[in-house]
């Protein structure tokens, strides 16, 4: 046998003869064979197309050999690759091998572009692993779904204050990515900036079932353990999830912007689709591994048990007005995460060219997973960029890999105006200007803003009080000493102590209040607190490099800056201190008493466990 795209000479002579058999047996005629002589050669075989090879590896293993047409735009998808591989061969470099990206089309609800990974041709590196499809740690990408949550149930506002202080819960001890405190931040901030203590504080708040059930009903099919395996690190990437659940997500969330309901090809499921309809299947999702005919069957068989085991936390997601609330938190929320800095060193709003893009990045613990995804009302784009085994490298950071290459991704997609503020969703609300919160009695300077109506729920501003002052406003005047000498009352902005240990470092605006007039009876604010440890606390004490026992470090907040501060471990004096209020101290196993007493007679105690 000889193939057609070698030995083409030998092939082309042994069929002239061949016809020339043929012709001398008058089994042809002349006309016949004069024509098939000159009759060239079939052309060379073309190479398989290469397009989408982890989509279409994952169709021959699902679809049974069924004819199969996908959502797949041929432009956008070659434009994909192109752009994964120039973005691959630059992460090479650091040893970073793996690369995904889906595109979802929000308006028609379908997948135009998968590139599961990059060069699948290579057999090593993971290269042939469909990212899309693989369950990775999450780290920050579900914080906006919380945020989302919060606003849309009435217990957040956008620029509620929120705390970002050390904290201790239960053992756990989360800590920025700046490994810095600011005391106070305003939570639209908080989300943009993706700080981890307000995140984890928000989730303490709403529940850890709640939002774990809530993740579960929007799709994401790798979070199914119970929810008290994630606990609160289910914010923070303690959970794992896929390329394609979490650009679903958040594909949903712009979806509910449209303003325009979903013409009748539209797919009014949550998840977006691949497979266009033929004569030998009908529409199908990504949560299909079998054929049609156990598609039809299983997705009968989900919706009976979705609706079986409805609980009282399920979201009725069939109400006008629960429709209505979640367009608002959404507006709000994507609103929020246009404001994370992008990639480019420039004003982007300065420039009228530049399209708003609400994304959000995400790194898991130890770099080893690197999310980008960013939403318009057109397209929602998810990245990933990291290595299939798990190896994690230093700078596998969101915004420094995968966010770069969703800005290209956007460069290249139609741009489009932003989403349309929602009509008839929002109200009109009095915010104190300092907190975030609804105006409370003593709050003099107000924003007025638009908020969902469960918005006004939520708690009057704790953090202005009226308090009586000297005339010269140096000090706190107590009523029993009022009418001795010339006051004043003013309202005063005053944050808990701790909070405002690390507030005022950021905002030199902020003033402390002043300390009460010495003899004038006892103060009615707290005015110091325990940074760490924080009541009933469970710690193990480290040990040093020559194997002893290293020592428990304690801090302590007060409202003076020139504070004298006297300690006692178990009724036992041991220092005092004054401007900083830090001690190491080398306790015995059991349980402790420690307390603290100021220059004035305030007291403040804390009770923890060493283990």
């Amino acid at each position: 046998m000889i193939h057609l795209s070698k030995g083409r000479k030998t092939l082309l002579s042994k069929r002239n003869r061949l016809l020339k058999q043929l012709f001398e047996e008058e089994i042809i005629d002349t006309s016949t064979y004069e024509l098939a002589v000159s009759e060239p050669l079939p052309d060379e075989p073309h190479p398989l197309p290469q397009i989408a090879p982890h989509l279409v590896s994952r169709f021959y293993q699902e679809r049974n050999g069924l004819y199969t047409r996908s959502t797949i735009d041929r432009g956008i998808q070659t434009h994909i690759e192109s752009l994964a591989e120039r973005w691959s061969n630059e992460f090479n470099r650091s040893d970073i091998r793996n690369l995904a990206i889906l595109v979802i089309d929000i308006p028609t609800n379908q997948v135009v572009a998968y590139c599961g990974n990059v060069h699948f041709d290579r057999k090593q590196g993971g290269n042939q692993v469909d990212v899309i499809q693989a369950p990775r740690s999450t780290g920050s990408i579900l914080k906006p779904f919380l945020y989302n949550a919060m606003l849309q149930e009435g217990s957040l506002l956008p620029k509620m204050l929120l705390p970002d202080v050390p904290v201790n819960i239960n053992g756990f001890t989360p800590q920025n990515f700046s490994m810095q405190f600011e005391g106070a931040v305003p939570a639209s901030e908080a989300l943009a900036r993706s700080l981890n203590i307000p995140a984890v504080t928000m989730l303490q708040r709403y529940g850890v079932p709640k939002f774990h059930h809530l993740l579960q009903q929007m799709g994401f099919k790798t979070i199914n353990r119970a929810a008290s395996h994630y606990g609160l690190s289910l914010i923070l990437g303690g959970a794992e999830a896929t390329l394609w659940d979490v650009t679903n997500a958040y594909a949903q969330m712009g979806r509910s912007l449209s303003s325009n309901s979903p013409s009748p090809t539209v797919s009014q499921g949550k998840e977006a689709q691949i497979l266009l309809e033929t004569e030998n299947t009908e529409p199908i999702n990504n949560d299909t591994k079998q054929t049609s005919r156990n598609h039809k069957s299983n997705h009968n068989k989900q919706k009976k048990r979705e609706q079986s085991n409805s609980s009282p936390i399920s979201i009725e997601e069939n109400s006008e007005e629960t429709t209505s609330a979640k367009a608002g938190a959404a507006w709000l929320t994507l609103s929020a995460l246009t404001e994370v800095n992008r990639p480019e060193e420039i004003d982007w709003k300065s420039i009228p060219s530049m399209q708003t893009i609400a994304w959000k990045t995400g790194t898991s613990y130890g770099f080893r997973d690197a999310w980008a995804v960013g939403v318009t009302p057109r397209y929602a784009v998810g990245v990933w960029v990291g290595n299939a085994t798990g190896e994690g490298k230093p700078g596998l950071v969101g915004a420094q890999t995968a966010g770069p290459v969703l800005f290209d991704i956007f460069s290249y997609l139609p741009s489009s105006s932003w989403f349309e503020r929602p009509t008839d969703v929002f109200v009109d609300a009095e915010i104190c200007r300092q907190s975030g919160h609804l105006k409370g009695r003593f709050c003099e300077e107000t924003d007025t803003v638009l908020i969902l109506p469960a918005g006004l729920r939520t708690e009057a501003c704790p953090y202005h009080h009226l308090v009586t002052l000297s005339a010269d406003e140096s000090h706190r005047i107590y009523e029993n000493c009022a009418n001795t000498e010339p006051t004043i009352q003013k309202s005063w902005f005053a944050l808990p102590p701790v909070w405002e240990w690390y507030y005022k470092q950021h905002h030199p605006e902020y003033k402390p209040l002043p300390p009460f007039k010495a003899g004038c009876g006892e103060d009615s604010f707290q005015s110091m607190q325990f940074i760490y440890p924080p009541m009933n606390a469970h710690i193990k004490l480290p040990k040093q490099l020559d194997g002893s026992k290293g020592f428990l470090t304690v801090e302590l907040a007060h409202s003076n800056p020139n504070a004298t501060i006297f300690w006692h471990l178990d009724d036992t004096y041991q220092t005092q201190t004054q401007d900083f209020h830090k001690i190491s101290l080398q306790p015995a196993p059991g349980k402790h008493s420690l307390t603290t007493v100021d220059g004035e007679g305030n007291t403040v105690s804390t009770t923890f466990f060493i283990e």
